[in-house]
This record gives C-alpha cells, sequence and structure tokens, in this order.
C-alpha cells in the first residue's frame, strides 16, 4: 500500500469533516432554533436545508415535531367511496364504531366527488352526527362538491375538516398526460380547500412527492398550502412503491423520511399523516420516529404492524397521524 497516498487521503477526509459537517449541523440547529421561535423558513434556507444530511435533518424535525405538535400517535381511519360507487351511510357507521374501538382519533369520509342529492347530503348529515355523537372522533370530510352553506351544516353535525388531494406540484400535475390528470383542476381543488377555510373548517391536503420532484417545486406547491394554515398533510409515496413492496430498500426509506423532516420545517404546526401505511410499511415506526410514543394502548409497539386484536372491523384504509 502507497502510505503517502493513503496518508493524504485520510487527512483530507478528516479536513472535509471538520470544516463541512460541524458549519452544515450549526445551520440546521440554528434554523431549527428559529422555528421554534415563530420564524417561517424562506425558499433559499429551505434549498439549503435540502442539502443536508438526513439523519441531522430528522433530529432536528423530530424536535419541532414534539415542542408544536407532541410525541403521540393516534389511529386515522378513512372510508373511500369510488367515483360512481354508492354511497353508503350504513356502511360509513360502521367503520367508523370500528375505527373508535381501536382508539380512533380521526375518520375520513371520502366521497371521491361522488354528487351528492339533497336527500343523501341530509342522510349524511345525520350520520355525521351520530359519529360524532357516540365517538368523539374528528371527523373530515374529503373529495366533496359542498356550497359555504352546505359546510357550515356539516360542521354543525360534528364534521371539523375538509381534505383535498393537490397530489403534487401544480407544474407537475399539468404536465401529465390528460389521460392521467384527475378530474378537477389544481385550482380547482385549491379554490374548494379556500372556500372550506373561509367558512371555518380545518384544511387538509396531501401529496405524493417521489425523487423525481426537484426542491423548487416542493417550495411552490407549499407557497400555496401554506397560506391556508393547514391542519393535517397526507404524505403518500407513489403507487410503485406500493406494487414493489419497496420498503425494505434502503433508498425509499431514506427518502420519506427526508421528505416528512423537509416538510416538518415547512409546517411546523401542520400534523402529518402517513397515507395507507398498511400496504407497504411493515414496520418502520422506530425508524421514521426515531423515539417511542405515548397513546392508548401504546400504539407505537403496534402501530405499522397492525397487530391489533381484531382485524375483522378494519377500515378500507388506514394512517397513522404523526403527533
Amino acid at each position: 500500500m502507497d502510505l503517502t497516498r493513503f496518508s493524504e487521503r485520510v487527512l483530507n477526509a478528516i479536513t472535509r469533516t471538520s470544516l463541512s459537517i460541524p458549519h452544515a449541523m450549526t445551520f440546521i440547529n440554528d434554523l431549527k432554533e428559529k422555528i421554534l421561535l415563530g420564524h417561517t423558513i424562506t425558499q433559499e434556507e429551505f434549498k439549503r436545508l435540502a442539502e443536508g444530511e438526513v439523519d441531522e435533518i430528522q433530529q432536528a424535525a423530530l424536535k419541532i415535531r414534539h415542542a408544536f405538535t407532541g410525541n403521540r400517535l393516534y389511529f386515522y381511519g378513512f372510508i373511500i367511496f369510488q367515483p360512481g360507487q354508492k354511497i353508503d351511510t350504513r356502511l360509513i357507521l360502521k367503520e367508523a364504531i370500528g375505527a373508535s374501538l381501536r382508539t380512533g382519533h380521526c375518520f375520513d369520509i371520502d366521497l371521491r366527488h361522488n354528487p351528492l342529492s339533497d336527500a343523501l347530503r341530509k342522510e349524511l348529515m345525520e350520520t355525521c352526527r351520530e359519529i360524532h355523537e357516540r365517538t368523539q372522533m374528528n371527523l373530515v370530510l374529503s373529495h366533496v362538491d359542498l356550497t359555504c352553506e352546505e359546510f357550515l351544516e356539516f360542521q354543525k353535525c360534528g364534521v371539523y375538516a375538509y381534505h383535498e388531494m393537490l397530489a403534487m406540484p401544480r407544474k407537475r400535475l399539468e404536465a401529465l398526460p390528460e389521460s392521467q390528470r384527475p378530474s378537477r383542476t389544481y385550482d380547482e381543488k385549491l379554490a374548494l380547500l379556500k372556500k372550506a377555510h373561509s367558512t371555518g373548517l380545518k384544511i387538509s391536503t396531501g401529496g405524493f412527492f417521489d425523487a423525481s420532484i426537484p426542491i423548487d417545486e416542493i417550495w411552490e406547491f407549499f407557497a400555496d398550502v401554506r397560506k391556508l394554515d393547514l391542519h393535517s398533510f397526507i404524505l403518500s409515496e407513489p403507487e410503485w412503491v406500493n406494487e414493489q413492496s419497496d420498503w425494505q430498500n434502503n433508498y425509499t426509506r431514506i427518502h420519506l423520511m427526508r421528505n416528512i423532516s423537509l416538510i416538518r420545517f415547512l409546517i411546523p404546526r401542520t400534523v402529518i399523516v402517513l397515507g395507507n401505511v398498511d400496504k407497504y410499511l411493515p414496520d418502520p415506526g422506530k425508524w421514521i420516529l426515531n423515539s417511542s410514543a405515548n397513546g392508548t394502548r401504546n400504539l407505537c409497539a403496534e402501530a405499522f404492524g397492525i397487530s391489533l386484536d381484531d382485524d375483522s372491523d378494519k377500515p378500507h384504509n388506514m394512517g397513522f397521524v404523526i403527533f
């Protein structure tokens, strides 16, 4: 072995470590402290943050999470009616009760923009009222076309939030082939969120952020939604992750953890939900949270494995709110 060349390589490595890592860590830590004091991250700060080491970003993001939203996991239940599917209020009630028995915190009724007749809307309102009275869960309505007056009526029945999935940055959505675009445009979805927000409802949205989306586009996306004072954000991975059961792939794990951590800096007071975790995350709790969590029935130990006593009433989809 050429000891001279080896010594030079070691010296260079030590020099790079001593100069670059402390500097990066100092920036991330300083930015974290500013966020905790109420600072809103700038675009330049966000770009620089995204260049940091994942572990360092995550550790700072965890402290932001603990400060603003606590350190607990709660079960988040969904029921989804696909376009054209009959909306069954009895099934909604059954799924909601099942979710509440699993220490449910939220229950999301996703109507996928199926039309609501006056009679069905009133029936759904009564169902929401009954769910709220029997379970005290936070109810969320998703993807439904309502007037301001109708949003107010649902609030009186226990609905506390409206969710509309923006899915991805505007440029990315508009670049999709027409056959792959959702039925609502980005601006139409944003208008629905603003309408619901104007009535006093809490607001929820979400998106798919894979490695192909540039940092600039992520910034532009959140520049839109941060104005709505988001209560929750559902982070979903693209379908190929689900299809390939790719969670064990280290790249996927690091990328998901990085996205959660970066989003924390953008919307520090917002609850982040991992969407559809039962499909592709067998047991990532310790990996993502890097901490124990408290909650009824110790959900941290059970959470992502869905290892509850009885699966007969498991809702159609699951997520876990990260507090």
